[in-house]
């Protein structure tokens, strides 16, 4: 399980937790791989959102925005991405 995530995902509640750790088995590995780095350009987000939208039903891709906010929050907090620090 990614745990941080997940957990800050259920705030908490250890249901929720179990919720989102199989939303996260429910995604396919490699989408998920693909997601690991931002996209290098406007037609790769966009190939990567169609993609998503072919892969995953509304309740996984709501699951992934979350997911993904998380994990760009708590990389722009360690200064992992460079154009953002000050």
């Amino acid at each position: 399980m990614a745990a941080p995530r997940n957990l800050a995902i259920a705030q908490g509640s250890p249901g929720q937790a179990i919720a989102s750790w199989q939303q996260m088995q429910a995604i396919p590995p490699g989408l998920l791989q693909t997601l690991r780095e931002p996209p290098a350009s406007l037609r790769q987000a966009l190939e990567q959102a169609q993609q998503i939208a072919k892969t995953l039903d509304v309740e996984a891709q709501l699951w992934l925005v979350d997911f993904c906010s998380i994990t760009i929050g708590r990389r722009l907090q360690c200064g992992l991405f460079p154009f953002c620090s000050s």
